[in-house]
């Protein structure tokens, strides 16, 4: 990937997720990050040429050395969706890089940084477990849809064209 395309597919259609949980001596346990682009599975504007999405997918997926695009169907709406699920520490690293050669600008990115946060944490094998309890908990209570704290610091090295 050699532009900011997928960048701005990712802004749109991306998302960041981390779960975790805390045993009885406040240590997290069972800490999960996951980066996911989810789309439809058909173009529904009409144009016949574009009609799946599955190829463009497949490609970011293979991208990303992620093996499977899911097909699932969205149970609220019974929209038929594709997904890539940026998994393994390979794939989230690959990511890294990409995002750190064509950054977000959307509020994304503030979620994608912390994402980043929550992956390097899980790394840090020496992290004291609880200091990595009470990040995690305080990352978790201001990310996604949760998020109270906006800084749009990062949009002043917006490209140079």
């Amino acid at each position: 990937m050699d532009d900011a395309w997928l960048a701005g597919f990712f802004d749109a259609d991306g998302s960041f997720s981390f779960s975790f949980s805390l045993n009885s001596d406040g240590i997290p346990v069972k800490i999960r990050t996951k980066a996911c682009l989810e789309l439809r599975t058909n173009y529904h504007r009409g144009v016949v040429s574009l009609s799946s999405y599955l190829p463009i997918l497949t490609l970011i997926a293979d991208a990303f050395s992620v093996k499977t695009v899911n097909h699932y169907t969205r149970s609220s709406t019974g929209l038929s969706i594709y997904r890539v699920s940026i998994l393994s520490l390979l794939s989230k690293s690959q990511l890294i890089s990409y995002f750190d050669r064509f950054p977000l600008f959307s509020s994304k990115f503030l979620n994608y940084r912390d994402w980043v946060s929550v992956v390097d944490m899980v790394a840090d094998r020496n992290m004291d477990l609880n200091v990595r309890g009470q990040r995690l908990t305080s990352i978790k209570s201001d990310f996604n849809t949760t998020r109270t704290t906006f800084n749009w610091n990062h949009l002043e090295s917006f490209y140079h064209l």
